[in-house]
This record gives structure tokens, C-alpha cells and sequence, in this order.
């Protein structure tokens, strides 16, 4: 989870984006460990040009999924997110202290668990799950728990925290979440916690009509993010009001911040492309699902989700 638009007394919440896919290597040879053996997963089969261009990957090989399935061959990572991973990884030292230590982070993550409605049966997706604040707390309610995030160095410490704390139905997988592709109804539940703000719109909207793909009828999804637009809503104004006042009180610093994020966002370049409420739930509601709702959480935090239509 990260995002830079975040208010100081609720941190930037964090995941990823990056498209070579793998599964940790494994940790130290024991029968646990090996449940991160890599595993490479192909993205969507669709011209080169249309996902941007390509380079080596580190993933090679094959492996299984938590369901069984055998996947593909790595293909590469997208150039335009390959940054990313690099920066991200860096930080995985510190990180998960952070959000262990946050109260926003601690409230985005029980209203989407709230929102989830976890079941013991259920095979989950958590696209972009960093160092596995959220994935952790899903594993001891589900079947099956897969991690996908960008950089390697955090899905190596999500790894050994899951062996550390016994969760053997967790598995990891590096990949591009712009590309990133499941087999149709091999999943009962998706969830994201502040990583889909980094996706392009377009990227947004595939991504989601994806996931309906990858659910079994009557699965969820369940997306936590940053949820604001330029200002047009009342929330949009009190959100931005609340993070220029908060920016403005830490003096010079602060207002080479406000002035380098407002460039950003009015041209919606940089690491965060944040989308309305109304967005995600007409994208959602576009991809099929049915009894899409929005939930405010704190500050620019938002909770929507939607049901794949159960078999009739």
C-alpha cells in the first residue's frame, strides 16, 4: 500500500504494480518454505504494444498455484513500472513497521475485512500485498491466500513472516497487476488494499473486468484505495482542504509538497492516479458485478465492492 496524498495522521498506504511474475524462492529448504518455490504466471495474451514494452524478467520457470493449476512461463517486466518495484523494494526494511504501527492502515484493513465477509472455503487473490498487512489477516480465515506484488524484496519478507506465524495456504507472486491474468473461476474472493491508485484508468477498468473472470459465481471483490476526484464533489474539496492544511502546517517543506502534488495531479502524472467512488463503482457495475456499493472509511479512504452473480 503507498500513495502520496495521504494526511500525516494517516500515512500513505501501500502495494504494487510490476509485471514479471514468480513466487519467492524458497526460504531455507523445509517442507514449509517450499511453498514458495517460484511460479510464473503469464499476462493477458494481447499485443506487446498494448501493455507497454517489455524487458527480461527474474522469474523463470514454472510451478503450481494454490489451486493446483500450472502456469506459464514469466514473460518479462513492464518497463513502465520496473521503477517502481526497484524504489519499493528498498523500503521493505522499514515498511512493515509503518503499517503495523498506523491507525489509517488499521481502519482501511478492517473495513475491508468487515466488507469481505471472509469464508473458510474461499481461495483469495491480494493484488498488491506488499509486506502481507492484509494478506495476513485473511490466511487464517480462508482456504488459500495468493500475494501478488511487484517487488520481490517485499514478497520475500511477506514469505517468512507466513512461515514465521504458520500460514501454509499463503503463496507469493510477483507481477504486473496492468497484465496480470488468473485462470476463469479459479477464485471465490479478490481483495486490494491501496495499490490500484498507481494503475492508468484504462488499467484500472481491465484489471477489474479480469478479476469478474478469475471469480466463481458468487465471488467478491473488495477494493480499498484512495478515492478522490479534482475537486468537483463535496468530498473531493474536504479531502483536498484537509491534506493542504495538514501539508501547509510542516513550513517550507510542506509547501514545496503542496505545489509538486498539485502539478501532479492536475496532470495526473507521477505514482498516483487516485480515482472517484463513482469511478470504481461504474466500473464494477460495467464488468458485471451486482450489489455494488461505496463505503467512506477515513480521510480519502474508500471501501467499494461487488458480487459475481451466483449460478442460477
Amino acid at each position: 500500500m503507498r500513495g502520496g496524498y495521504a494526511a500525516a495522521a494517516e500515512p500513505p498506504l501501500r502495494a504494487g504494480i510490476t509485471d514479471a511474475v514468480i513466487r519467492p524462492g524458497a526460504l531455507n529448504g523445509s517442507t514449509a518454505s517450499r511453498r514458495y518455490a517460484c511460479v510464473p504466471v503469464s499476462p493477458l495474451d494481447e499485443p506487446a504494444a498494448a501493455r507497454g514494452q517489455m524487458v527480461p524478467g527474474t522469474a523463470t520457470g514454472t510451478g503450481t498455484g494454490p489451486g493446483g493449476e500450472r502456469a506459464p512461463e514469466a514473460t518479462g517486466v513492464d518497463v513502465r513500472h520496473a521503477g517502481y518495484a526497484r524504489r519499493w523494494g528498498k523500503r521493505t526494511s522499514t515498511w512493515d513497521h509503518h503499517v503495523s504501527s498506523a491507525p489509517g492502515f488499521a481502519a482501511v484493513r478492517e473495513a475491508l475485512l468487515r466488507v469481505a465477509g471472509c469464508r473458510r472455503e474461499d481461495d483469495v487473490i491480494d493484488l498488491g500485498a506488499g509486506t502481507g498487512f492484509v494478506t495476513l489477516a485473511v490466511a487464517p480465515k480462508v482456504s488459500s491466500v495468493l500475494a501478488v506484488d511487484f517487488a520481490p524484496p517485499m514478497l520475500e519478507a511477506l514469505a517468512e513472516q507466513a512461515e514465521r506465524v504458520g500460514a501454509t495456504n499463503v503463496s507469493t507472486l510477483q507481477a504486473d497487476l496492468a497484465v496480470l491474468d488468473r485462470p476463469a473461476g479459479s477464485l471465490d474472493l479478490v481483495v486490494s488494499s491501496y495499490a490500484l491508485h498507481h494503475l492508468e484508468d484504462v488499467d484500472k477498468r481491465r484489471l477489474v473486468e479480469r478479476t469478474y473472470a478469475w471469480l466463481r459465481p458468487g465471488g467478491r471483490i473488495v477494493v480499498a484505495d484512495m478515492m478522490f476526484g479534482r475537486g468537483l464533489s463535496q468530498r473531493d474539496r474536504q479531502i483536498l482542504r484537509s491534506k493542504i492544511a495538514v501539508l501547509a502546517r510542516k513550513g517550507p517543506g510542506g509547501l514545496w509538497r503542496i505545489a509538486k502534488n498539485a502539478v501532479r495531479f492536475g496532470l495526473r502524472r507521477g505514482g498516483e492516479l487516485p480515482a472517484t467512488p463513482e469511478f470504481w463503482q461504474d466500473a464494477l457495475v460495467a464488468a458485471g458485478f451486482t450489489e455494488v456499493r461505496f463505503e467512506p472509511v477515513v480521510a480519502e479512504a474508500g471501501v467499494v465492492s461487488g458480487l459475481k452473480p451466483p449460478a442460477r
